[in-house]
């Protein structure tokens, strides 16, 4: 049984002669599933650590749609402590550093321009804490977003194999504009 659907309907009405009519524009919204090897964390959200399958940045990316989620975005310093807690657990398996979801949309065009992605600049998403000389675009490669255990991020090559941190989407709970 599906719960919390919710539904947002805008009506108008019009009259031509004799003749009248009735416009209904209509949103449903259905929560996704939540996937059952997901964490809470109270206030913060939902987050899954591959941390045992390395993958490309893309792969990655897929993977987490495929469970209902993004690659996950740091908007503050308490998210952050979060992908730091879980990381703690799997050190060892987790390897240097997870994929995150931004990257530099710009790549080779000289200059730095890193957005989420789904588009936002990463300077509008809360958290920028950079760890020690990156984004350095080591080697002229490194144009996809990670995390690493201490929990700040780091710009790394996108073909490079990978743990990732998936999201679990709540964005269903925003209602949707018609």
């Amino acid at each position: 049984m599906i719960k919390n659907w919710k539904v947002n309907l805008k009506q108008r009405t019009a009259s031509h002669g004799d003749s009248h009519s009735l416009h209904l524009l209509g949103s449903m919204i259905v929560p996704p599933p939540k996937p059952n090897d997901y964490e809470l964390f109270q206030g913060v959200g939902y987050y899954k650590f591959h941390h045992s399958k390395r993958v490309t940045f893309n792969e990655a990316q897929s993977i987490c749609a495929k469970e209902c989620g993004h690659l996950a975005i740091i908007n503050s310093d308490e998210e952050s402590n979060v992908l730091k807690i879980i990381y703690d657990r799997y050190v060892t398996s987790g390897g240097d550093l997870a994929f995150i979801g931004f990257y530099d949309r710009n790549e080779a065009q000289g200059f730095r321009e890193f957005v989420t992605i789904f588009g936002q600049p990463l300077n509008e998403t809360g958290f920028m804490r950079w760890r020690g000389n990156d984004p350095n675009n080591g080697g002229g490669i490194e144009f996809c977003g990670c995390v690493f255990p201490d929990g700040l991020i780091g710009d790394v090559s996108c073909e490079v194999k990978a743990s990732f941190f998936c999201e679990y989407d709540l964005s269903w709970h925003h209602p949707l504009p018609l």
